[in-house]
């Protein structure tokens, strides 16, 4: 059986966009976690990211072609 993929949100703002991200919080909602990307990508100095975990791998999202297969 697999597991639904969990994407944890991770959200924060630094002078240049190059700080830590803080947790957020975490969803199995795919649009959710879409729309959260996509405001941090807007805000040029937003440090905030997505990471999906499935049951077998973790992955990084950086790019639109990365939410394929999730």
């Amino acid at each position: 059986m697999t597991e639904p993929t969990w994407y944890i949100l991770y959200d924060g703002q630094s002078v240049d966009g190059r700080g830590d991200p803080d947790f957020y919080k975490r969803t199995t909602d795919k649009q959710e976690a879409i729309e959260h990307w996509k405001k941090c990508k807007e805000n040029p100095y937003s440090t905030g990211k997505v990471v999906a975990f499935t049951d077998t791998k973790q992955k990084s999202v950086y790019f639109d072609y990365d939410w394929e297969g999730l």
